[in-house]
């Protein structure tokens, strides 16, 4: 994602550098001869008209230049960081009484952490640019074919693709090694499909196959789109010269190669450098989306908030103080202060006391997160439970992390949003049956059953039904090297599986060579002449395509969704398909229906001529050709309808089993029909036998859709209060009014009330904008509301699912079998939908309770440190002297207290993992606790002020009555040496705090303890050993630590002052655990017994409650104790 300055600058490049605004349309001339503009000797000069980037890649953030400035400014931009930097500019200018490296050398350290790591990371992105940016590829200049890096390609080369070779940049396919002109390339970099794609060169060019005839035979210009990130579209047109002169000839994607993806099984291909580096179709997708913020962040900010406002009133007591004390008559009459310490407080005083307790904001805790959060998304990385072998070699064998940033959010979801085909289903294709004119089929085996169960001879009607699915269609057949059988590539499982299909039933597809399609009949081979193809999109649901038979007669034979063929079916066995439609989709099977039109000459011409001037059109190609098309297919023959099963993933009925049990309300958004996805959604166990489906469907007007609302809130609430025995099943059209946030809010808040309420909720024909809609309206609902936090999670496999995916505030994608765009545009991407059990309930758990606890443990830790300085001051005549050395100051976020935290936040197991698997309920007990609390918050900071506390007065008691702590002979300890107490017993009851929160002690945590408690005494012996004054120009710590822990009283101070302070946690804990089995302990701070179908609900005002299924007296009810820090 790109930072705000490399935003800004975007902005502001234009006018600083005078730049014009881009054209629309782009000129490219071939082989930078412009025939427009001839030189002296009248031939095409040399040269583009226009300037564009050179091919270089660049995914580095930074330079050797810029590194040091724009790190260091987007450092400085982030909240701790400019409060530290304000107070070392505070601490520089003025006379403060600590000193200022107490503060440069906290904030040094964080940044140059910050610094190296990102450092290396950029480090890593420079080198593998320079990897592609070094890569030679070939170019035609002079006649010749040259050998040039990748980054010196400009817009206008010629350029030449070998075998298995990627493709440097977009280029515009001119010619191959096949007559045909077609080249088979592979666009799994791209979006992640394996399937063979066919391109085709321009007919006109497509016979110029060598260098010499690409040099001498052709002049022209490409006129086109400026560069776009969608995928799947291109317009422009090619204006030749030579070697015969065209007006223009449209253009379109299935004419361009784009960067990334691979040529196969073509010797060669040339291409036109069309877009190159950053303006690559691939480059432009390769920058990040709307960033997302989590929970923890908004309530860290809010947190921070609060102890920046105890900041405030610290200082404004102290400042107040010091003004009461300059003005009482004790301070006034004393004769023996000089004069300047008789001044009353002034702006200069108000510093000294923020600087005092400026420390209770912690600088290190965001690079601690940082750290924390990239070490915890390394635990998905590397899950053995969640790895799935889908290919050998293949990355996306295991679970992914894309970002680390919002991985606590896997840990408090509420609302899942799911798609069905490829998500809960395998998106493996299986030909079932077919209804042929009036008369359903099933396949078994090689044979058609009719519906008495009678095997079924192939007649002319059956045939000529199969070849039309042989016809109407994108795939490509090849021929297995080793078996000599024919493989279909196809982008659509569905396709493959009518083909395998009609295969299996004697009708096969054998090919396409040039625009001819080979169909083999009965043991004959039948050639029909391609004339158009009218691809599919999810606007039209539907393809057609425009054949010529062996007997010269025209067809126009489509294929669709039901709801997008039957109206345009003027004829044939309409009622009779549309009953065999629901019988299969009661069955879940996948329905296409089938139509046809014969065409005259002159319709194929009027076709031929709307699609051309679409094809022609830069401007809005698109709906141009989608209209075009609608006005085509019309008044078919409807031919009958296809089915199609889609196996259910293993495993999908407990996983949506247990995050039900998990408090996670679970919908399902799919295309399909409702009694299709009816029927997926029982055999998923999203939905049970006994429950109610409250439909709302069929709904085409606002007042129907009121009306079906207002029933099935009437049925819902018959089912009495807390009972749920019902789902909700939501048709598309009625989904589009019902999630309207924006034009009615009142209709929308209704719907999600009742959807709350349910178990499960269905939605049926959803187009990808409906699926995004429903996440938004969600979000907005709960927003409007004030709930906290109501977070969704959207999972799929497609590219339809992208927009859902990116709208929720987790995404997870499936690596699908049509292709990676789900998983590459999600924040975690996965094999299987049952990994989402173990990705939530497990590692998201366990995410959220590790990082809440740190955030928490951090601020306590803080204000415990910080509020001896005040408490000292009460009592020193608000005298504005720092209780600490200076080396303490710097040393107690750094070093003294960062280990044992950050390795906490890293490898903390509060319940076994056997209990996480075991009881789905625990998560949602989990979110209902709130970790991040404000009750908890408060908890956390009540106790830093009860062990601060007793670890100053503590020690301030021994010195008030002996100050030398029972040593005779030795001058009397002073401040230093209270200031040394203080700190090591804060020391120690922090670590022993954080050590009575852990549950799980590996080895790596109790050295991590270990590692922290030898820091302090090897840093301090060094410290004290040092004849310096970086910290204290007066030397007032120059060996008295060695001095002080001569002393037996300060060991005794040490073992007693921690005990003391930590007396009421131990006690608290004692009373916790002991009445109850360690069984029943759910975390450390609450305790739930076990219960029948836990729930979470929000509550009022947006609190939580945990609802159990059994409420039942004794060990069987739900208990909760109460919780301390």
């Amino acid at each position: 994602m790109a930072s705000p300055l490399q935003t800004l600058w975007q902005l502001v490049k234009p006018k600083l550098l005078c730049e014009s605004p881009r054209p629309e349309l782009r000129t490219v001339y071939i082989n930078h001869l412009n025939f427009e503009l001839p030189g002296p000797d009248g031939k095409p000069s040399i040269g583009q008209s226009e300037k564009y980037p050179n091919n270089s890649v660049s995914t580095a953030r930074y330079n050797i230049i810029t590194f040091l400035p724009l790190n260091l400014l987007e450092q400085i931009s982030r909240l701790p960081n400019l409060y530290f930097l304000v107070a070392c500019i505070i601490q520089l200018s003025t006379d403060t009484p600590v000193s200022e490296m107490a503060s440069i050398l906290p904030l040094a350290f964080v940044i140059l952490v910050t610094m190296v790591k990102q450092g290396y990371e950029d480090l890593l992105r420079h080198l593998e640019d320079r990897k592609v940016n070094k890569t030679l590829v070939w170019v035609v200049r002079d006649g010749e074919s040259q050998l040039i890096s990748s980054e010196q390609l400009r817009v206008g080369d010629l350029v030449k693709v070998f075998r298995n070779e990627c493709f440097p940049c977009d280029l515009l396919l001119l010619s191959s090694s096949q007559h045909s002109g077609e080249c088979l390339v592979t666009t799994a970099n791209l979006d992640g499909e394996t399937n063979l794609k066919t391109f085709w060169a321009v007919e006109a060019t497509k016979s110029l196959r060598n260098a010499g005839l690409l040099c001498s035979e052709l002049l022209g210009k490409v006129v086109c789109e400026q560069p776009k990130p969608d995928l799947y579209s291109f317009a422009g047109v090619l204006q030749l010269v030579k070697p015969q002169a065209h007006s223009s000839i449209p253009l379109n994607a299935s004419n361009v190669l784009l960067r990334g993806a691979v040529l196969r099984n073509t010797n060669f291909a040339y291409g036109l450098a069309l877009y190159t580096g950053s303006e690559t179709k691939v480059g432009l997708n390769s920058r990040g989306s709307r960033a997302k913020r989590s929970v923890v962040d908004t309530r860290l900010n809010s947190f921070m908030l609060v102890l920046i406002g105890l900041l405030l009133l610290l200082t404004c007591v102290l400042v107040a103080g010091n003004l009461l004390i300059a003005r009482s008559d004790a301070i006034s009459k004393a004769w023996f202060l000089p004069g300047e310490q008789l001044k009353r407080p002034n702006f200069q005083e108000t510093l000294n006391a923020l600087i005092i307790m400026h420390y209770i904001i912690p600088i290190s805790m965001l690079v601690t997160i940082e750290v924390q959060k990239f070490f915890c998304s390394m635990f998905i990385d590397h899950d053995l439970e969640m790895f799935h072998r889908m290919s050998d070699d293949d990355p996306s064998n295991w679970a992914k992390a894309n970002t680390s940033e919002i991985i606590e959010e896997l840990g408090v979801v509420d609302h899942l949003f799911c798609d069905k085909t490829g998500t809960l289903t395998e998106n493996i294709m299986t030909f079932r049956g077919c209804s042929i004119n009036g008369v359903k089929y099933s396949l078994k085996g090689s044979s058609l059953l009719a519906s008495h169960n009678s095997k079924q001879q192939l007649g002319p009607a059956q045939q000529e039904f199969l070849t039309h699915l042989a016809l109407c269609h994108t795939a490509r057949a090849e021929r297995s090297g080793n078996s000599g059988r024919l493989v279909y590539h196809a982008s659509s499982p569905d396709e493959k599986a009518l083909l395998d299909g009609c295969r299996k039933l004697g009708v096969t597809f054998r090919g396409r060579t040039g625009n001819q399609l080979t169909v083999g009949v009965g043991g004959r081979s039948l050639d029909y002449q391609l004339l158009h193809v009218l691809e599919f999109d999810s606007d039209r649901r539907r393809m057609s395509v425009v054949v010529s038979d062996p007997m010269g007669v025209l067809w126009l034979i489509t294929k669709g969704a039901d709801t997008a063929m039957l109206p345009r079916c003027i004829s044939g066995s309409t009622e009779v398909t549309v009953k065999h439609v629901a019988d299969f989709c009661a069955e879940g099977l996948r329905v296409l229906v089938v139509g046809r039109k014969r065409l005259t000459q002159v319709d194929a011409n009027q076709i031929a001529a709307q699609l051309q001037a679409a094809s022609a059109s830069l401007a809005d190609r698109e709906a141009k050709l989608t209209k075009a098309a609608d006005s085509v297919e019309k008044d078919l023959q409807l031919l009958g309808c296809t089915a199609v099963e889609d196996q259910l993933q293993a495993g999908v009925p407990e996983c949506i089993s247990d995050l039900r049990r998990a408090g996670i309300r679970v919908w399902i958004l799919t295309g399909d029909k409702v009694e299709t996805a009816e029927n997926i959604s029982l055999a998923a166990g999203h939905v049970t036998l006994g429950m109610r489906r409250l439909r709302i469907v069929g709904c085409r007007t606002r007042e129907a859709v009121d009306s079906a609302l207002t029933i099935a809130e009437a049925a819902a609430a018959s089912s009495g209060p807390g009972v749920a025995d019902y789902c909700i099943v939501v048709e598309g059209d009625s989904l589009q009014m019902l999630t309207d946030w924006d034009n009615d809010r009142d209709l929308c808040r209704r719907f999600l009330r009742l959807a709350d309420e349910s178990p499960a909720v269905l939605c049926c024909r959803c187009t990808p904008l409906q699926k995004s809609r429903t996440v938004a309206a969600v979000k907005l609902a709960a927003d409007d509301s004030g709930r906290w936090p109501l977070i969704t999670c959207a999972i799929g496999d497609g590219a339809n699912d992208v927009s859902m995916i990116k709208e929720a505030h987790v995404g997870v994608g499936l690596y699908g079998k049509e292709g990676r765009a789900a998983a590459l545009n999600s924040d975690y991407c996965m094999g299987r939908f049952r990994y989402l059990r173990k990705l939530l309930l497990f590692h998201g758990h366990l995410f959220y309770y590790r990082l809440s606890m740190l955030v928490q443990y951090f601020f306590y830790k803080n204000v415990a440190f910080t509020l001896p300085q005040f408490f000292y001051a009460l009592h020193n005549g608000f005298n504005l002297i720092s209780l600490y050395d200076s080396f303490f100051l710097a040393a107690y976020n750094a070093f003294l207290t960062a280990m044992p935290i950050l390795v906490y936040g890293v490898f903390e197991q509060h319940l076994p993992r056997s209990r996480l698997y075991r009881e789905p309920r625990l998560y949602a007990v989990g979110k209902a606790v709130e970790p991040l609390s404000w009750r908890r918050f408060f908890a956390w900071m009540l106790a830093a002020f009860w062990h601060s506390g007793v670890c100053f007065y503590g020690n301030a008691a021994v010195f008030w009555l002996n100050d030398d702590i029972g040593r005779p002979g030795i001058s009397g300890f002073g401040l230093s040496a209270l200031g040394t107490l203080v700190v090591e017993c804060l020391l120690i009851v922090v670590h022993t705090k954080l050590i009575m929160c852990s549950r799980f002690f590996h080895t790596i945590v109790v050295f991590s303890f270990l590692l922290s408690v030898l820091c302090y005494p090897l840093l301090a012996a060094f410290y004290n050993s040092m004849y310096t004054n970086i910290f204290d120009e007066n030397h007032s710590f120059y060996w008295l630590f060695f001095e002080l822990h001569r002393q037996p009283a300060a060991w005794l101070m040490l073992a007693t002052v921690p005990l003391l302070a930590l007396a009421p946690d131990l006690a608290i804990a004692i009373w916790r655990r002991g009445p109850l089995d360690e069984e029943e302990i759910v975390d450390d701070e609450d305790i739930v017994s076990e219960s029948a179908g836990t729930t979470v609900a929000l509550g009022a005002g947006g609190s939580r409650t945990v609802r159990t299924g059994n409420n039942s007296g004794g060990r069987g009810a739900a208990r909760v104790a109460m919780a301390t820090a």
